[in-house]
């Protein structure tokens, strides 16, 4: 019998890459989309307000979630339905899985430490109540929550970029994953099946103005969780 892995967020950036290399490794999948003019029987319709309606697809051993309200802009336009979908949905429905014995790997981010974002909050509060409800009902084997840092296309290019910006004395910076080294390491550790927490960053800095963050109006939400330390930190 063969097992398939479940791709909830099939529109997104990283899925792309996360089907690329799943045919490659001849993995067998099925992903979700919100678009009704995309489904058919490889792509199931998935929306997180009705997610009580999705029906689980037969031989699904693992499942990676990347759908939500993603950004800055979109989760200020969006904050009740984030803010729902972090603090009840998410847990709930990784629970669903994880008691169907099925791995499931949620793509969280660095933006958690980052406490005057409020996307970076909206994933902090996720990844709080999806181990609180993990840890209740003993499911944390059947779980893991990888944070990458920022993705890009082409981390060359800004990489040259931020070079004349590192000779301005800039001292703030980031590591950058390319889409794909980060679908890449979701696709080992569901292999594995490795649970925990997992932080990737890249192994280029990018240089950036201190001032862009301080800048920012006022967030709508702010939590004063304690962040998990990771289980491991890699270097991609």
């Amino acid at each position: 019998m063969k097992k398939n892995l479940l791709i909830i967020g099939g529109d997104s950036r990283i899925s792309k890459h996360l089907k690329k290399i799943s045919r490659i490794k001849k993995i067998n999948y099925i992903s979700t989309s919100r678009r009704k003019n995309r489904i058919n029987k490889n792509i199931l319709f998935f929306d997180y307000l009705k997610y009580k309606k999705f029906k689980i697809p037969q031989n699904i051993s693992s499942v990676v979630i990347l759908a939500g309200i993603d950004g800055e802009k979109n989760c200020e336009k969006n904050f009740s339905v984030a803010k729902k979908i972090s603090k009840e949905i998410l847990p709930k429905l990784i629970k669903i899985f994880a008691k169907k014995n099925i791995f499931v790997c949620y793509l969280s981010s660095m933006a958690i430490y980052n406490k005057k974002s409020l996307y970076g909050n909206l994933r902090l509060l996720a990844e709080k109540n999806i181990l609180n409800i993990a840890k209740k009902n003993k499911i944390e084997k059947k779980i893991c929550i990888i944070r990458p840092t920022k993705n890009l296309n082409n981390v060359q290019t800004n990489y040259k970029i931020s070079i004349n910006l590192k000779k301005s004395n800039l001292k703030e910076y980031f590591q950058p994953l390319l889409y794909s080294d980060t679908a890449k390491f979701i696709i080992k550790v569901i292999k594995n099946q490795n649970s925990g927490i997992f932080n990737i960053k890249g192994k280029s800095k990018i240089f950036f103005n201190k001032h862009y963050l301080n800048n920012r109006k006022k967030i709508l939400y702010r939590n004063n969780y304690i962040i998990d330390k990771p289980n491991y930190t890699r270097t991609i």
